[in-house]
């Protein structure tokens, strides 16, 4: 008789329920990981943001409102990317962008919000033909 093919005393095939977690425990606890994971990226997008917004704000090239319309979409940006990462570089440039469609749009008397809209519309037309 083999020694490996004997039961061990003590031994079932399911482990203890108390040395293993619950799928719905594990599942718990990943959820928890993920969203402050997610919280602390978003976090970082945030100062980044800010850090590289900050001169175009003092020099008055953007006003309060824009100022805070950047801000939420480059930190939505940053944070739903593919790659997950944060290159202050890239972060500079993006926002760097936004800086210069904000005034163009400004200087040219529409609001971003419209110019959204009638790409939505056109997107439709183009589709429906």
């Amino acid at each position: 008789i083999l020694h490996s093919s004997l039961p061990l005393v003590g031994c079932t095939k399911t482990p203890p329920s108390h040395l293993h977690p619950s799928i719905s425990e594990l599942n718990k606890y990943m959820d928890e990981y993920y969203s402050l994971s997610c919280l602390h990226t978003q976090e970082r997008a945030v100062e980044e943001v800010k850090l590289a917004i900050k001169p175009y704000y003092q020099r008055k090239d953007i006003n309060k409102d824009e100022y805070k319309d950047i801000l939420r979409k480059a930190v939505h940006k940053i944070c739903h990317s593919r790659t997950g990462e944060i290159n202050p570089v890239k972060v500079s440039n993006l926002v760097k962008l936004y800086v210069q469609r904000y005034k163009y749009f400004r200087k040219h008397g529409r609001k971003m919000d419209e110019e959204e809209r009638d790409d939505r519309e056109s997107g439709t037309l183009h589709s429906s033909a």
